[in-house]
């Protein structure tokens, strides 16, 4: 048997933040990896379990990238994010941060009818990957 040139992905213990290539894209995804995404968009049923002050492991593709700290959580029309909520979101434009959002299930409405949180977060720098 022939070991594996991936290793499988470690399950990080606590509340998590997943993220994947295919919703955000390869740039977007870049710019995680580098701890340069300080907000997601996340429904109801994503976010039940959160709380501003919690500490989360933020992966992507399954792989921890880093620990975070929850410190910001609002409701948001989707239609109303603006282009600071795209840089935030490590994304170039708006338009870039709508296809996510389509990609992520926001699709069977326009979505201007759609009403999700706003969840903000700091990369604890002890944690950095």
């Amino acid at each position: 048997m022939t070991a594996s040139l991936f290793p499988k992905p470690e399950k990080p213990e606590g509340k998590v933040l997943h993220f994947t290539t295919r919703i955000l894209g390869p740039g977007a995804s870049q710019r995680l990896r580098k701890h340069g995404i300080t907000q997601t968009i996340r429904s109801d049923r994503e976010i039940r379990d959160l709380s501003i002050g919690d500490e989360v492991s933020v992966t992507l593709d399954n792989y921890l990238v880093g620990k975070a700290r929850i410190v910001y959580i609002d409701k948001v029309r989707l239609g109303d994010l603006d282009e600071g909520d795209a840089l935030r979101g490590g994304f170039v434009t708006v338009e870039e941060l709508r296809s996510a959002l389509t990609k992520a299930g926001f699709r069977f409405l326009p979505l201007e009818r759609y009403v999700a949180n706003r969840v903000q977060f700091e990369w604890l720098a002890s944690t950095s990957v």
